[in-house]
């Protein structure tokens, strides 16, 4: 293996370390890989850290939401956010903007 491979995969290996699950926690992000939840002063983000977990038991996630449905971000997050934030947008056309591009995607 080159050792520009042996450096990915470590660094891959790190990402799930408990370490690297507690610098992902303690910046707002949810923890990739297998173990415990990493603790959190946060109470907002204890709780969806506790919701995160048990969507991730039961098998209903993936490991980067981005990847649930490939273009959301793209077709309709980011563009959606623009217009939400120059109020070209209402919230209510905004979330209706999202469940109709999650439904495209998921067919």
């Amino acid at each position: 293996m080159a050792k520009e491979g042996r450096a990915a995969a470590a660094f891959l290996d790190f990402l799930q370390s408990d370490e690297a699950r507690q610098i992902a926690v303690d910046n707002g992000y949810p923890p990739i890989g297998e173990g415990d939840t990493p603790s959190t002063d946060n109470q907002l983000l204890g709780q969806v850290l506790t919701s995160y977990e048990g969507l991730v038991e039961t098998g209903n996630t993936t490991d980067y939401i981005n990847n649930a449905t490939a273009g959301m971000q793209a077709s309709a997050i980011i563009p959606g956010f623009q217009s939400l934030i120059d109020g070209t947008m209402t919230p209510k056309a905004f979330v209706e903007s999202i469940q109709a591009q999650y439904e495209k995607e998921v067919k």
